[in-house]
C-alpha cells in the first residue's frame, strides 16, 4: 500500500502546517484548497479515481489546470508554484526542493501489486524485480 498525498508549493499559506522535520506528514483537509489550482493524473489512470472520490468526499470539483500522464510533471509544476498537486508517496519521497507534501484526512492508498500467470515461467530477473520491490515498498 502507497499513500497518496498532497502537495502544495513551498510558499504557499498552507505550507506553514506542514509537520516539524523528522516528523510524518501533517495531515489537512482537502477543502482548505477549494479555490486553488490543480493539475491531476490523465482522467483514465488508476489514481485519477482515487483523486476524484476525494473531491467528490469534499463535496467540490477541483479547478484542474491540466492533466498529465506524468506524476513528475506533477512535482514540476508544483515545484515552479502553478499550482497543487496529488501524488502517491514514491513521487515526493525524497523531499522535492520547493514542494511541501501533506497527508489527507481520509489517508487514501493504492496498492502496488506485481502480478503474473499461474504457473507462468519466471526468470530470474523477474524474480529479483519482485524481490526488490517488495522490499522497497515495506514486505
Amino acid at each position: 500500500r502507497e499513500e497518496i498525498l498532497l502537495a502544495v508549493p513551498e510558499g504557499h499559506p498552507l505550507a506553514a502546517r506542514k509537520a516539524p522535520e523528522g516528523e510524518d506528514f501533517a495531515v489537512v483537509d482537502i477543502s482548505l484548497l477549494r479555490y486553488e489550482p490543480f493539475v491531476l493524473m490523465y482522467r483514465e489512470s488508476t489514481v485519477r479515481a482515487i483523486v476524484d472520490d476525494l473531491f467528490r468526499q469534499a463535496g467540490f470539483v477541483p479547478n484542474i489546470l491540466f492533466e498529465t500522464a506524468s506524476n513528475s510533471t506533477i512535482v514540476s509544476m508544483v515545484q515552479s508554484r502553478q499550482c497543487c498537486g496529488i501524488v502517491p508517496y514514491y513521487y515526493v519521497r525524497s523531499h522535492p526542493e520547493g514542494v511541501t507534501c501533506f497527508s489527507l484526512s481520509t489517508h487514501p492508498t493504492w496498492e502496488i501489486v506485481a502480478s503474473y500467470r499461474k504457473h507462468a515461467y519466471l526468470s530470474d530477473a523477474a524474480k529479483e524485480f519482485i524481490r526488490l520491490a517488495g522490499e522497497f515498498w515495506g514486505r
